[in-house]
């Protein structure tokens, strides 16, 4: 990587797809930031699109990232860097530690650099399987999957196509997103219900710490959920202002079994 002679240098998973535009896309980010993207996502077991929304443009999606438990949603397929920024890391490409993705640890590298500028493009012109989801597919299941999806990418309008399946895919996630909010609100509010009905502090104290782990659930669901609406474009000010509401509606049976607690 040191030794490279191109100023860019960009990925590509030996399983993985790309369109014709996709290194157009990378380079027309790259003359103005350090680390690029393109719009991320996957095929799932069920032949279907899905997205791993991100916006690197925003501090706080690099930060995403730099959390624990690790989580990903930078793939190798779709992601480009300058040399320039690579030398600045403190490692490079290594072993990662215990529990992180290879990858995963050379971006927290990129994105941990204070002065880092980076972008993701909002276009889809690469697809993956992952091997996760490899894994659960018979061969002949995936042989079909890539033949479905070499057909619709061999077509003219393959780029157009592809753009059409990823905002049907948006929507899709939205709706699934609001689902699994809808979830932990209504085992939230049985946590509070249950708290409501036990007759020692005790058993109120214990029951309040339980909730700590729905409450760290909560955070990372909203985090997923901020993240996909802004990749549906939704204005910062549309988004936090939801995320507000969310916040306040969703763990309000939290406040109040807490103030048991303090009884």
């Amino acid at each position: 990587m040191l030794e490279a002679r191109s100023p860019v240098v960009a990925y590509l998973g030996d399983d993985d797809i790309i369109l014709p535009k996709h290194v157009e896309n990378l380079l027309s980010l790259l003359p103005g930031v350090d680390f690029a993207q393109t719009l991320n996502g996957f095929i799932n077991a069920n032949g279907d699109l899905t997205l791993w929304p991100t916006d690197l443009s925003e501090r706080r999606w690099l930060d995403w990232h730099l959390q624990d438990p690790p989580r990903n949603r930078v793939s190798i397929t779709g992601t480009a860097h300058t040399v320039e920024a690579y030398k600045r890391l403190e490692v490079g490409w290594d072993v990662a530690p215990p529990g992180m993705w290879t990858d995963l640890f050379l971006w927290r590298q990129f994105f941990a650099l204070p002065d880092l500028k980076a972008a993701t493009h909002p276009e889809m012109t690469s697809l993956q399987w992952p091997s996760s989801v490899l894994k659960t597919m018979s061969e002949e299941a995936i042989a079909e999957h890539r033949a479905r999806w070499l057909t619709m990418l061999s077509r003219p309008t393959a780029h157009e196509d592809l753009q059409r399946l990823v905002q049907e895919a948006r929507v899709r996630q939205l709706i699934e997103f609001d689902a699994r909010l809808m979830d932990l609100q209504l085992r939230v509010r049985a946590q509070a219900e249950r708290a409501a009905t036990l007759a020692s502090t005790q058993d109120v104290e214990e029951l309040a710490a339980g909730v700590v782990a729905l409450e760290t659930e909560l955070e990372r669901v909203k985090g997923d959920l901020a993240l996909t609406q802004r990749v549906l474009s939704a204005t910062r000010d549309e988004r936090d202002a939801m995320m507000r509401t969310l916040s306040w509606r969703i763990t309000a049976p939290l406040r109040a079994v807490r103030r048991l607690g303090r009884r």
